[in-house]
């Protein structure tokens, strides 16, 4: 999935700009200037009086940037704040592993850096935002000297101050968030996993949910019977509190994916599991879920492959009662290639802007680029655009900004580390005009050519159901906030914004 705040950190930053020949370097420095506020209130971004606010920030209209340590980074959520600033939640590599909270202008600006260090393995799931300005940010930790691990949520204020964080903990099986959501009253619905204990120490896991209120008090809790081997990828809820989750399940065979509709207290309305009339030969699933304006639901994700680790991009429309009204397929070439939507968002004119990865071939090497694609409202496609960096570039998130224009963050690295090596990723976030063009020259984007075309899944009726699960033990930790700071690099850069 998907979908990635006010004025989150007042901190002050001077700007150094190196112009080199591999773009222009921003150097950024923390300093906090802040008087003493109530919690939930949202302070506008304060800039000291050097010389003049212009000099010291950038004005792209179009750009993209690469930021990141010599370690590694990435990030997991990108979240709209207000008419000039959106947040990335993201994770640093850099001496320890970082929770690292980037608030960002629409100009490639960064305003602010926060940072907590849990001084042992985590994992971000997902984060959203509150009306009043606050992250509620989602995710796992392993427990200090043992393989076990806990749903960890933090809330943090607008001002980027820490309110609570809580671990949510089951028997002695690991367990985490991953996946989060919150409600139109500012519920907080977490997608988790509930042990099934086999043996002394074998078991399994099965999808649960944990309903919160605001303040982190578990409401329910609810586990679902299916088999061995299954995770929710993604889910969202409606202004009626309604919640849709979508499911990956696979046991002795490949299956498709299912989508359940839950009312506002964990009641099935109903359930939908989407199969394939061709052999599965790779794991369908849905990694993002929108609702849009006209009623509809749009999921997205990846299909069953010709090929082992094979699939193309999926992307199906349906109405409220979860039947198929249109589903679209999208690769390049048939063969041993793997192509996926990571997250989708509707646009204001009520388009869909889509984004994922594909694999391409060239010169022997198979290498990962990025993929935007816009379509309309019937599933006609209007535009695509390739961006390739690095021999492997993932798009994880997109959001739309104010002026209609597309804010797109995934992680570029190396083929060599693929498998287990981060320290060569880096953080890409770009942004580029509504209609895929850049205003001004970047070699990055392409047009690319690729194979669009119906899908041929087909959605039936199911019976899952939810067990007595055990209330998970809830405890209270302490992991301190702090300013953080990195450097910035400029790969593309448009025209200055009049």
């Amino acid at each position: 999935m998907k979908t990635l705040f006010s004025s989150l950190f007042p901190i002050i930053f001077l700007f150094v700009c190196i112009h080199s020949n591999c773009g222009v370097k921003v150097v950024l420095h923390g300093d906090i200037t802040m008087e003493d506020t109530e919690n939930d209130v949202n302070p506008e971004i304060f800039y000291e009086d050097i010389e003049t606010q212009d000099e010291k920030k950038f004005n792209f209209q179009n750009w993209i940037l690469k930021i990141g340590s010599e370690y590694g980074d990435g990030c997991s959520t990108l979240l709209t704040n207000n008419e000039i600033e959106f947040t990335a939640i993201c994770v640093t590599y850099s001496s320890n592993k970082k929770l690292w909270i980037l608030q960002m202008d629409y100009y490639g600006n960064i305003l602010s850096q926060k940072a907590i260090t849990p001084l042992t393995y985590f994992e971000i799931g997902s984060a959203e935002r509150f009306s009043n300005g606050g992250i509620i940010i989602a995710g796992k930790i392993e427990e200090e000297y043992s393989n076990k691990d806990k749903t960890w949520v933090i809330k943090i204020n607008s001002l980027g101050e820490i309110l609570w964080q809580k671990t949510f903990e089951l028997s002695n099986f690991s367990t985490g968030a991953t996946y989060m959501t919150i409600t139109s009253d500012e519920e907080i619905i977490i997608a988790t996993l509930y042990p099934i204990i086999t043996g002394e120490n074998d078991g399994y896991f099965v999808p649960a949910i944990i309903k919160l209120d605001y303040e982190g008090n578990i409401i329910w809790y609810k586990a679902f019977n299916f088999n061995l081997g299954s995770e929710i990828t993604t889910l969202t809820t409606n202004s009626s509190g309604d919640i849709y989750i979508a499911v990956c399940k696979f046991d002795s065979r490949f299956s498709g994916p299912w989508l359940l509709k839950l009312d506002e207290n964990g009641n099935i309305l109903w359930q939908k599991v989407f199969d394939f009339p061709s052999s599965l030969n790779w794991v369908p699933y849905f990694s993002d879920i929108l609702l849009t304006s006209d009623g509809s639901i749009i999921l997205v994700g990846t299909t069953n492959g010709e090929f082992e680790e094979s699939g193309d991009m999926w992307i199906l429309k349906l109405n409220d009662s979860g039947n198929i009204i249109w589903q679209k397929t999208i690769g390049e070439e048939r063969g041993r290639k793997s192509w996926g939507a990571a997250s989708v968002i509707e646009a204001k004119n009520g388009e869909i802007l889509v984004g994922g990865s594909g694999v391409f071939y060239s010169q022997y090497i198979y290498t990962y680029d990025m993929i935007l694609l816009k379509l309309d409202n019937d599933g006609n496609l209007l535009w695509n655009k390739v961006i390739s960096y690095n021999e492997q570039d993932y798009l994880e998130n997109i959001i739309e900004s104010p002026d209609g224009d597309i804010i797109f963050e995934g992680s570029s690295g190396l083929v060599g580390n693929y498998f287990g090596d981060i320290s060569s990723y880096d953080i890409l976030i770009g942004k580029i005009n509504g209609n895929g063009e850049f205003n001004g020259t970047c070699d990055l984007i392409k047009d690319m050519s690729l194979i669009f075309q119906d899908g041929e899944a087909i959605a039936f009726e199911s019976n899952i159901e939810f067990f007595n699960a055990t209330i998970p033990t809830v405890n209270e930790i302490e992991f301190p906030i702090y300013e953080a700071d990195t450097i910035g690099e400029f790969l593309c850069t448009g025209e200055t914004q009049p």
